[in-house]
C-alpha cells in the first residue's frame, strides 16, 4: 500500500513552484531574444532612408553631367 502511495506522489505531475520557475526563465530568455530584434528596426529604417537619399544624389549627378555635356 505504501509503495502505491509513493508511486502516486512521484507521478503526480508538476508543482506550482516548478511551473513558476519555468515561466520566469522562459520570460528572461524571450526578453533576451526579442530585445536585439526590436533594436534593429530603427536601424533598418534609417539605412533605407540613406539609400533613397544616395540614389537621389546619383540621379541628380547623372542629370547634371548630361546637361553639361549637351
Amino acid at each position: 500500500m505504501r509503495a502505491r502511495l509513493r508511486m502516486a506522489r512521484e507521478e503526480s505531475g508538476i508543482t506550482m513552484v516548478e511551473l513558476l520557475v519555468v515561466m520566469v526563465l522562459l520570460g528572461i530568455v524571450m526578453a533576451a531574444v526579442i530585445h536585439p530584434l526590436l533594436s534593429i528596426t530603427p536601424v533598418a529604417s534609417r539605412d533605407q532612408q540613406r539609400s533613397v537619399a544616395i540614389n537621389a544624389q546619383v540621379g541628380l549627378y547623372r542629370v547634371t553631367r548630361e546637361v553639361r555635356q549637351a
